[in-house]
């Protein structure tokens, strides 16, 4: 079992993919951007207030090995410590912006964590769907699959 670095590591690598007709790119400065990459540190400290704040009531996660989560499951493995983050280093992120009020987030990440105590390290390519609701973003749903 890894053991909870002091001060958690996140490594923000942000380089912003070419948009579609349809969006529009972003500058690095982007509010969606910082507050997904906020996201990160909050599931190593298992800040489970800040990331119930950010959950839409209906989010959903896929994670990479296939299993399917709702917010609940989500807020209470991480609280639970049955999912334990120890490290997420972001890399090839960027934001696209619809003028409905979305914002898609994709990138790499390498994960170091735990699952019911045993240890794993992992490549992802993810897909974040974010949607405003008056002046904040919420995370609706979360895809990754293993990197080649």
């Amino acid at each position: 079992m890894f053991a909870t670095p002091p001060t958690a590591r996140i490594l923000l690598a942000v380089l912003l993919a070419a948009a579609p007709l349809r969006a529009q790119q972003q500058p690095a400065s982007d509010d969606v951007l910082a507050l997904h990459l906020r996201k990160f540190s909050w599931m190593i400290q298992r800040d489970s207030a800040r990331l119930a704040d950010l959950l839409a009531p209906d989010a959903r996660f896929v994670h990479s090995n296939g299993l399917v989560q709702d917010r609940a499951r989500i807020l209470g493995d991480l609280q639970s410590g049955r999912l334990e983050y120890f490290e997420i280093v972001p890399s090839d992120t960027g934001v696209r912006h619809y003028p409905n009020g979305t914002a898609i987030v994709q990138g790499r990440m390498r994960v170091r964590g735990a699952i019911d105590g045993t240890g794993y390290t992992t490549d992802l390519l993810y897909t974040e769907v974010y949607l405003r609701e008056g002046r904040r973003w919420r995370l609706v749903t979360r895809h990754a699959s293993r990197a080649p």
